[in-house]
Parts: C-alpha cells; structure tokens; sequence
C-alpha cells in the first residue's frame, strides 16, 4: 500500500509538471529590480537589528557606571581652609596652614588655637580646648569658645550650642561654653540666640550669659577694646598687606584690636597714598604700630580706645 500510493504521487507531480509547461524566463531588469529590493530589505534589516544591540550595550553601561557612581566615595565639600593653626586636629591629623577641613570634620584645638577662613569670607578663630564641627549648614560649638568676624552684608554662619542657635547680622562676636554655660560677647553688629526660653537679640557692646538652656539671661556690657578680646587678636591672619596702603593696614589692624581711628589734619590723604613693602608675612596685631608707622614717617597715640595717628612730635608743627 504505503509503495503503490508513493507511484501515484510521483505520476501526479509529473502530470502537473508537463501541465506547466517550460518555464517562462525573468526579464533581467526586473531580476535585477527584486534583487535590489530584497537585499535593500536585508541591509535594512541587519541595521535594526544591529541599532537595537548597540543600544542595548549602552544601556547595560549607562547602568553599571551609575551603579559605580553610587557606590564610589564622595569627596566632602570643603567648608574652611587653614589660615593659622598652633596644635588644633582634624581627625587626629595635626592641622596646618593651608589645609582643608571638610563639611562633616571636626576642629579640636587642645593642643592650642586655630584661625579658619570659610568660602564667603567669613574668619572663624577657635580658642584653646574648643570642639567645633562643620555641618552643611554652619556649625556646631560643643566645647571652648569660637571668635566670628563676618564684615559682609551676606549670611555669616549659623553657629548652633548646646544652649541654642545664634545667628549673626554682620557682626564680630565670641561664643564660649564653660562650666558655667553659655556666654556671648558682641564686639560689632547683632546677633540673636534662639534657645529654649525664647528668643534673645543682642547688639554691640552686650554681653549675654545663659546657665540653661531655658533659663533666665544675664546681661551685662563688655567695650570693643577689652582684654577679653585679645585672644582672637593673638591667632589673627594678616591679609596681604605687601603693596597694600597704610590706610587699608589701619583700618585691619583697628579692627582686629577694637579701636576708632582717626588722623590728625592731613593724615588720612597721607595714609592713604603711602604703599607698604617689606612687612613680615605673619605680622600680628599686637606688633603692627611698630612695623607701620615709623617706616612712614607718622606716631600714633591711644586713648579710650581711640587710634589717633599723628606726625612724631619731633616733626610735629
């Protein structure tokens, strides 16, 4: 059966084919037509598909530097640089001038004091055996005392203490945290305390003290040229004063030692067109009359913290 049926077939595919007749031939143009067609589909095709690999690779390394990027350290933002530093850490590491200290690091002065300069301008100056650490935004005092001196019109520093928050109005103050708690001193400008019995301004000239955080504030009145406030005179950082006038030098100098300034007559235009050369890179505030005036010919007297230069009496009219 299964061979009889297969000769049926054979014959019946034979019929058919002498049925078709001889096979008519492609016109060439036309062959050549299709082909180009078809292999024109075919390019088409393998560009696709070709197209879809390649955006596949991509994305597959799209997602494996992004999960890198995720997992790679990030580099803390600086929040201040070094500009004078006497046995103050970072982490252990001993600071020094020049060097960074990062959003999340904390400043511990044990071994002496330190002068930071923060990105808007802002000078920052930790007392001995003061503990502060920078946050994203400002800072925290849990121990010592931190000098402020901010002469923009910018925002300072939000400084926070375990006694509360004080915010500056461009301003040079002193917070100190003792075994007796929280003391403020405001030499120029404003500043507020926000703690947990309210809210308490304080202007220049004030003093503000606080044993608790929600207890009773004590004032009292402190003078811009008091001794209390040598201490941040003593780590000060002279700007650059080489090829700077002596007036720009006085008036940093006043400012560091909370005196008024004043000249006798024709003075001021003097000072102000006298250029300076040679001073020592770290010329404190203490010892800066002596490097200033006599190389320019000019004296100064003080009284009641009042700065007056004046010509040597030698010279004097």
């Amino acid at each position: 059966m299964g061979e009889h049926g297969a000769s049926n077939g054979d014959r019946d595919l034979a019929r058919l084919l002498r049925l078709a007749g001889r096979r008519v031939d492609v016109d060439p143009v036309r062959a050549a037509r299709v082909e180009r067609a078809v292999r024109s589909a075919w390019r088409a095709h393998r560009a696709r598909r070709g197209l879809r690999l390649r955006l596949a690779a991509i994305g597959l390394a799209a997602a494996v530097l992004i999960a890198i990027a995720a997992s790679w350290p990030r580099t803390p933002a600086v929040a201040a640089t070094v500009e004078l530093a006497r046995g103050a850490t970072v982490s252990g590491r001993v600071l020094a001038r020049g060097d960074a200290v990062a959003v999340g690091e904390t400043v511990n002065s044990a071994g002496g004091r330190v002068a930071l300069r923060l990105a808007n301008g802002l000078s920052l100056r930790l007392d001995h055996d003061s503990v502060l650490r920078f946050t994203g935004d400002g800072a925290e005092l849990t121990a010592g005392a931190a000098y402020i001196d901010h002469l923009g019109d910018g925002a300072g520093l939000a400084l926070r203490t375990p006694f509360g928050a004080i915010v500056q109005h461009g301003t040079q103050y002193e917070a100190r945290i003792d075994d007796a708690g929280l003391s403020l001193r405001v030499r120029e400008g404003a500043i507020a305390l926000t703690c947990d019995a309210g809210e308490f301004p304080a202007t220049a000239g004030e003093r503000v003290s606080l044993a608790d955080p929600a207890g009773a504030i004590v004032r009292g009145t402190i003078a811009a040229d008091d001794p209390a406030w040598d201490w941040a005179g003593e780590c000060a950082h002279a700007p650059a004063l080489d090829g700077a006038t002596l007036a720009d030098a006085l008036t940093w100098l006043c400012r560091e030692r909370g005196w008024k300034l004043a000249y006798d007559a024709g003075l001021a235009e003097r000072a102000a067109s006298t250029r300076l050369h040679g001073l020592p890179a770290d010329l404190s505030p203490r010892d800066a009359l002596d490097y200033l005036l006599p190389p320019c010919g000019l004296a100064a007297s003080n009284a009641g913290g009042r700065l007056a230069i004046t010509l040597p009496t030698e010279n004097a009219p």
